[in-house]
Formats: structure tokens, C-alpha cells, sequence
């Protein structure tokens, strides 16, 4: 009868010994650090949802939906799947007229035609998931 490959490794290596059983420690004391390493970059390097600061508009000390609608018309709205605000654009307006941010919230609207610039003040990101991560600390 014909040995199986299992067979014959166990007679050249021999049973699982205290040999096998250092060697498994030592392994596993190497690789279970390195892996949780590795890991961990799928959570710190997500990049959380984010849009363009507006200047002025956390010193206003608004409700969520007055500040959700300056954003909404000082931020373009882009359709992912779902309605979000620009993560890269917002509107070229004076933001540093502070009259301006009531304007918007009194009546709503802006005077004629805007163009688009990218974001000039930095970005402000969700934290409801991640409170912080490698893209919003560093980027």
C-alpha cells in the first residue's frame, strides 16, 4: 500500500512537537502585531465625508438646519447616489463680509450669476463615524 503525502511528511518532519510549538510562538508573537498594523491603515486612512469651510459660519452659533442652509447656498450640491454638498467647489462669494452670511439666511437668495472656485478655507469633515483619521488631520 502507498504511503499519502501526510504520511510521509510525518515520518521526515516527525509528530507536532515541542519544537512545532516554539516555533508557532515565536510566529505568532512576529506576525499578530504586524497584522493588526496593517489592519488598522483600512480605518486610518478612510476618507470621511467633507465639504469646503465656510468662514465665519461656526462663529454665527447656528441651529443645524440655519447653518444646513447657508451650506446649501454657499456650496453646490453634487448627486452621488445621494444629494451631498461639493466635496472640492464652493461658490466665489466675499465670504469675509460677514453681512453676507445673513443675507443668505434672511431671504435665501444670492444676487446674480456666481462662479465656482475650489475650496479657498480648507475642508471640514463628518465626524460621526471617525472622529478623526489620517486624511482629516493631515490633508
Amino acid at each position: 500500500m502507498a504511503l499519502t503525502l501526510e504520511e510521509v511528511m510525518v515520518k521526515k518532519v516527525g509528530q507536532f512537537g515541542r519544537c512545532q510549538c516554539i516555533y508557532l510562538a515565536i510566529y505568532g508573537l512576529v506576525i499578530i502585531p504586524y497584522a493588526m498594523m496593517a489592519m488598522s491603515l483600512i480605518f486610518m486612512l478612510d476618507t470621511p465625508d467633507h465639504s469646503c469651510i465656510i468662514p465665519n459660519l461656526d462663529a454665527m452659533n447656528l441651529t443645524t438646519n440655519k447653518s444646513n442652509h447657508i451650506r446649501s447656498k454657499s456650496l453646490p450640491v453634487e448627486q452621488n447616489g445621494r444629494e451631498t454638498f461639493s466635496n472640492c467647489q464652493m461658490y466665489d462669494l466675499d465670504y469675509g463680509n460677514s453681512s453676507l452670511l445673513q443675507n443668505m439666511l434672511d431671504s435665501g437668495n444670492i444676487s446674480g450669476s456666481v462662479g465656482m472656485v475650489s475650496c479657498q478655507f480648507g475642508w471640514t469633515y463628518d465626524d460621526s463615524v471617525y472622529q478623526r483619521t489620517m486624511v482629516s488631520e493631515v490633508w
